[in-house]
């Protein structure tokens, strides 16, 4: 059974969930998108942490904390940016 999780943030410009669980198991993806709808487009740093932000508050709607998180995918797309994206992942 296919359960769409209320996350309450801005809708994606893509059409999936912020949130779906399915079979008990969480899955979410998260692009850098703000409150208003629109995209994060500063920094590497910045975008990571609204992107980090957006499944933090996706999974804790979900009624689980980031410490039940098993899994973390990040697609980057200038290798330089790594450092600063993980910084902001620790």
């Amino acid at each position: 059974m296919r359960q769409e999780v209320r996350t309450g943030l801005a809708p994606e410009p893509a059409p999936f969930s912020h949130a779906v669980i399915a079979n008990g198991i969480l899955f979410t993806a998260h692009l850098p998108i703000r409150p208003d709808g629109s995209a994060e487009t500063g920094s590497a740093t910045e975008q990571a942490e609204l992107a980090l932000s957006n499944l933090k508050h996706a999974v804790e709607a979900a009624g689980a904390t980031l410490d039940d998180v098993a899994q973390v995918i990040l697609y980057i797309t200038r290798i330089e940016d790594k450092p600063a994206i993980d910084e902001v992942y620790a």
